[in-house]
C-alpha cells in the first residue's frame, strides 16, 4: 500500500491523480483536510477526462476549519487511463491536504 499527500496552495486545479498517470485504480481511502488556519473552505473534487469533461464526486463541498472528510474505497474506484482526478478550492491560499492512500498489490 502506497501513502501520498497532496498540497492544495491555490485556488486552481489541482492534481491528485493525472491521466494515466498510475498503473493501478483502487484508493483504499482519500482524506481532506482543511489546513486553513481559520475559515471553512469549499471544494470540488472531480474525474477530468482528455477533452476536459468534468464527472463531480463532490461540488461545491464545505470542508469546515479543523476538519476532515473521508471517502472510502468503494467511493474512490474510478479508470485512471481515461480519467485524472482533481480537485479545486475556492480559497486563494488552498487551505486542503489530501492524503491518497493506494492499493497496489497485484
Amino acid at each position: 500500500m502506497a501513502f501520498s499527500v497532496i498540497t492544495v496552495s491555490d485556488n486552481s486545479e489541482t492534481a491528485i491523480v493525472a491521466i494515466g498517470e498510475a498503473s493501478y485504480n483502487t484508493y483504499d481511502s482519500i482524506i481532506i483536510a482543511n489546513s486553513h488556519a481559520s475559515v471553512d473552505v469549499t471544494l470540488d473534487l472531480y474525474l477530468k477526462d482528455a477533452s476536459a469533461n468534468k464527472k463531480y464526486f463532490l461540488r461545491n463541498t464545505s470542508i469546515p476549519n479543523g476538519t476532515s472528510l473521508k471517502l472510502e474505497k468503494d467511493e474512490t474506484h474510478f479508470d485512471n487511463i481515461t480519467y485524472g482526478l482533481y480537485v479545486i478550492s475556492d480559497n486563494a491560499g488552498g487551505g486542503l491536504d489530501v492524503f491518497v492512500r493506494r492499493n497496489i498489490s497485484n
